[in-house]
């Protein structure tokens, strides 16, 4: 029978300076130790993690992660009144926050696996007012800042792979994308499952914990 086999997908992010990288990439070691270098950076408060992500599927299937806020802004306005203000008549939606899609393929012979990823951020910058001309109060618009960066490559299973960079919301950052990619092989089941009818009972348990304390256990125990 053939193995039945998981592929744990841990992403990071994290953010700093565009110098600061610039300054890793020229350190000895350069880009195969930015990934040890950017853990170092931010226990030492000079990079931050902005975000770390888990998502699990098995080779040959693609998975989608979102974890985003739906922001609900106007699109369509009504002539000024005599007091210069218009008020909204239609609106759209727009998903903040971080996307991530990959799917994994197994090479045969070296045990790499061949991903196809794509990374995307999207965050609100802020809301300006657009006027038809200086009499007016003038409309509120939304300004938003989309990145994404998309790819192909061979990952060794368990070694931190650099993805993609993506402009920051501040000026003269950079985030850099990572991901850890793990190929697990699930133990045979015992006995063959029941085929009766019956329920299933599943139980669904959601911990909330600081981002810092989530990355080091997810680090550690992610992957086992």
């Amino acid at each position: 029978a053939a193995e039945l086999q998981n592929v744990p997908c841990f992403v990071e992010t994290f953010t700093l300076p565009q110098a600061d990288y610039a300054a890793l990439l020229d350190a000895p070691g350069g880009y195969d130790k930015l990934y040890t270098n950017l853990v170092a950076a931010v226990k030492a408060g000079k990079a931050r993690l902005d975000g770390c992500h888990l998502v699990v599927t098995h080779p040959g299937t693609r998975s989608v992660l979102d974890s985003t806020d739906e922001l609900i802004y106007p699109t369509e306005w009504t002539e000024a009144d005599l007091t210069g203000f218009q008020y909204p008549t239609a609106f759209e939606m727009h998903q903040l926050g971080d996307h991530f899609e990959f799917e994994p393929t197994l090479e045969e012979g070296s045990g790499a696996l061949n991903v196809t990823q794509m990374f995307a951020r999207d965050r609100l910058q802020g809301l300006r007012l657009f006027k038809a001309d200086s009499t007016l109060a003038g409309i509120p618009v939304t300004d938003m800042l989309v990145r994404q960066g998309t790819s192909t490559c061979r990952v060794i299973a368990g070694v931190p792979t650099f993805l993609s960079t993506l402009k920051d919301e501040k000026a003269g950052d950079v985030t850099l994308v990572f991901a850890t990619m793990q190929l697990i092989t699930l133990p045979a089941p015992k006995a063959a499952a029941h085929s009766g009818r019956g329920n299933l009972v599943l139980t669904a348990r959601v911990i909330s914990l600081d981002r810092m304390k989530g990355w080091e256990l997810l680090k550690a125990h992610a992957m086992e």
